[in-house]
């Protein structure tokens, strides 16, 4: 596969696991400017996302805390649930499955996959690869895969809405 063929696979699975975030669905929606304002600040996301990954050199947490900072910045969003620790994962693993050929199927993405998939791809890429990295603990993200089924939201007195896992 050519690399202009695996960065281009790599974009599509990035939108895909993107368009089937919660967190990012509701800030677009209630995005206080332009839609078409909103839909660009998440295309800047995509393509800050898919070059930082691509660059091999961040881990999870740094990918997670960039994604976190991003929302805040742009839409004034803090993300309570620690959806943007799997979002970071699954985008990660889906850069691996690119770089050897495949293309990941993922939810909302070309190739019209379940949201299961989301899932899936992280168990798949951690089945396959062996990066050492066994000694490092990470916070617990196994309650968040992909979208959050029927997620609530509270709204404070200032306007501002927390999303946060149902069982909270």
């Amino acid at each position: 596969m050519s690399v202009n063929r695996v960065v281009e696979s790599f974009e599509t699975a990035i939108d895909g696991i993107l368009s089937s975030w919660t967190a990012l669905d509701l800030a677009i929606g209630h995005y206080d400017g332009s839609i078409r304002d909103a839909k660009e600040k998440r295309t800047v996301l995509l393509e800050s996302l898919s070059d930082a990954i691509r660059q091999e050199k961040y881990e999870v947490n740094d990918i997670a805390e960039f994604i976190n900072d991003y929302m805040y910045e742009n839409f004034f969003m803090e993300l309570d649930d620690h959806s943007e620790v799997s979002v970071a994962r699954v985008s990660m693993d889906a850069w691996i499955v690119c770089k050897q050929g495949r293309i990941p199927q993922i939810p909302g993405g070309r190739n019209g996959a379940s949201s299961s998939v989301l899932q899936d791809l992280a168990v798949e890429v951690d089945d396959e690869i062996d990066d050492g990295d066994e000694d490092i603990e990470m916070a617990d993200d196994s309650h968040v895969t992909g979208r959050l089924s029927n997620p609530k939201t509270i709204t404070d007195d200032d306007g501002w809405t927390t999303i946060v896992p149902k069982n909270q």
